[in-house]
């Protein structure tokens, strides 16, 4: 559609996408439609099951891809070449056993967009799976050994929670909205945990925040417990572990023996 407006940033968009090998070069001649069908397929929202859902100006996805969304009507499709590392995230990279530098198409269809702040509940919806397939695709990286990878799409994710927080929403989806950004607080600060303790005053910041929304939450309590083992702190540490010892009624192994340690550390 002639003159039809770009999206802006902060808009939310989910397109249908497909991945597949560049074995010939791609053709500027080509239909964009050929890039459905052409070439050995690397990775689809068809397989997956679920589109891509992003938000426009939020660096979530390779910048090729957003600058194309946003100018996409819905129907409309698009093809890109990238090279693999802007597609895909490292431990795929190695899975699919194709190089960075790999020439890739990238074929888009915009499935729904949303402008403004002001959501349907489907569109609420569409902003929450965005979040839970970041943190997903993040926790995969924490299993692969890879925190520093994982972080960013923590972060991301929380982002997007916290706008969804903001919102007037049904209680049904900001409590969904809420139990997920627990999820990723805690996630992100399991990653601060095992980069160090440099990381430890944002371990105990992103610990601190999920006891504000759920006071008995007994992984905010012992993973701020280490954050303050890392730094030498072990009476909060004592203090945050008997907590956690309590809340499991004593029965947690892992929380029993960090006790004992810290509370030898006192004296």
């Amino acid at each position: 559609m002639q003159g039809a407006q770009e999206l802006r940033d902060g808009a939310f968009v989910s397109v249908d996408y497909r991945i597949s090998s560049a074995e010939d070069p791609w053709s500027s001649n080509s239909e964009p439609h050929e890039a459905w069908s052409q070439g050995d397929e690397l990775d689809s929202s068809a397989a997956r099951r679920q589109p891509l859902t992003f938000e426009i100006g939020a660096k979530m996805v390779a910048s090729a891809i957003d600058h194309s969304a946003r100018k996409l009507q819905v129907g409309a499709d698009k093809a890109l070449v990238l090279e693999a590392k802007e597609a895909f995230d490292q431990m795929k990279l190695k899975e699919l056993g194709i190089k960075p530098l790999t020439k890739v198409v990238v074929a888009l269809r915009l499935r729904s967009s949303s402008r403004g702040s002001s959501l349907r509940e489907q569109e609420a919806e569409e902003r929450l799976a965005c979040a839970i397939s970041l943190k997903e695709r993040g926790n995969e990286l924490y299993k692969s050994q890879q925190p520093a990878d994982a972080l960013p799409l923590y972060l991301k994710a929380q982002a997007i929670l916290r706008r969804l927080s903001a919102l007037k929403l049904t209680d049904s989806l900001l409590q969904k909205a809420s139990t997920q950004l627990i999820s990723v607080l805690l996630n992100k600060a399991a990653c601060f945990v095992q980069l160090g303790a440099d990381y430890a005053p944002r371990t105990v910041k992103a610990c601190s925040k999920v006891l504000e929304i759920d006071e008995n939450n007994v992984k905010a309590y012992y993973r701020r417990a280490q954050a303050w083992g890392q730094m030498n702190n072990s009476e909060a540490a004592v203090e945050d572990l008997e907590d956690a010892d309590r809340l499991e009624k004593g029965k947690n192994p892992e929380v029993a023996k960090a006790l004992r340690f810290h509370r030898q550390r006192t004296g």
